[in-house]
């Protein structure tokens, strides 16, 4: 990113959207305990100098006074910024420019901060006070989901899987700490873009409705996120040997009949994908990928009307993409219960290659769809 200068936490804070009588979390670990306090803004400079060689974290979004830990999401007030986190673990810093400047094409706005985490970037696109000032708790929450959407379709277009920051209560690292994950220790680096700007909530809202980004309901606005996908886990024993189930599923992508709208088809088939890779039935990041780009075959196939169907183009031009990033966040706000419902319940990954007639027949006897 060009014309940009480094910043210490009291810049940060006002760069971020905080103003000194907001209240919002500092977080740290110190002794090896994780420690949270809800403070003014205005005393965050101050606390991040005092532990600057520990790893501290600040609450995105300011939370009413309260007595123990950071707040959670019902204790947020407003809507004060929305975040992109890059994990150059999974995404080379080349990669994670382009995406940044997909996501500022996207929203017509550039960030105001980017903040080198030590092994990663947060993209900070702070929201417009005024405009934010008449949100509900829900529709923040929607809001911050939506835009936690867009990325996950920007990078899905990249081959990458990026963290999920749009619980509102979310924290993240503070320039001028320490990142101590691992050895050796690393320093956060904050660095202000000068050709950024607050976003409008209409601004945000108009590039997520133009980019296709599905609405979400109040209820999956408001679920805390039970497993973020940078936690989920892949099977190398299942690269050999596929998951049964799945290799179910992956067969009826070409062989079912129509059951409702494509785009209806899409999202369902995505959930039990991405529920899947979820309970560990995907043995390699490569070959998620490849289901994924199976799953994108197969519902081109059926827009160019198989099946019998009148042929149509995507709509809008990264439909499945943006398909895929809202399944995604479904399958990490479910329950393991409802992951279990989703994948067939418990089934096992028994090391057995199965015959694809015998799959296929298994597929054509139908299971509900609940998606």
């Amino acid at each position: 990113m060009t014309s940009c200068i480094n910043v210490d936490a009291g810049v940060f804070t006002a760069l971020i959207g905080h103003k000194p009588t907001d209240w919002v979390s500092f977080n740290r670990i110190e002794n090896g305990w994780w420690r949270s306090e809800v403070v003014p803004a205005s005393a965050i400079p101050t606390l991040a100098s005092a532990y600057a060689e520990l790893d501290c974290w600040i609450g995105v979004n300011p939370v009413r006074p309260v007595n123990r830990g950071r707040g959670g999401n019902a204790d947020v007030v407003r809507l004060n910024a929305v975040v992109a986190e890059i994990d150059h673990d999974k995404c080379p810093p080349a990669v994670a420019r382009v995406i940044v400047a997909n996501l500022t094409g996207a929203l017509g706005v550039a960030p105001t901060v980017i903040v080198n985490s030590g092994h990663g970037e947060h993209v900070w696109f702070p929201i417009d006070r005024g405009s934010a000032a008449g949100l509900s708790n829900a529709a923040a929450a929607a809001l911050g989901r939506r835009f936690g959407m867009l990325v996950a379709a920007v990078a899905g277009r990249h081959k990458v899987v990026v963290d999920n920051v749009d619980d509102l209560a979310r924290v993240l690292r503070i320039p001028g700490s320490m990142n101590r994950k691992r050895e050796p220790a690393v320093p956060v680096v904050g660095r202000w873009n000068q050709h950024g700007r607050p976003i409008t909530v209409d601004e945000l809202t108009k590039a997520l409705d133009r980019r296709g980004v599905a609405n979400v309901t109040a209820s999956e606005a408001t679920r805390v996120v039970v497993a973020p996908p940078s936690t989920w886990s892949y099977d190398p024993g299942l690269v050999e040997y596929p998951c049964r189930y799945l290799t179910m599923i992956r067969i009826g992508w070409f062989v079912d009949p129509p059951r409702g709208s494509r785009h209806n088809w899409l999202l369902y088939q995505g959930a039990r994908l991405h529920c899947c890779v979820r309970r560990g039935c995907v043995g390699s990041s490569e070959l998620y990928w490849a289901y994924r780009g199976e799953l994108r075959a197969a519902f081109h196939h059926r827009l160019a009307g198989s099946h019998g169907g009148t042929p149509r183009a995507p709509d809008p031009a990264n439909e499945f993409e943006s398909c895929l990033a809202y399944s995604v966040m479904r399958a990490s706000i479910k329950t393991g219960a409802e992951v279990l419902g989703e994948t067939g319940g418990q089934h096992a990954h028994d090391q057995t290659a199965v015959a694809p007639t015998s799959l296929a027949a298994e597929t054509q006897r139908g299971e509900g769809e609940t998606t």
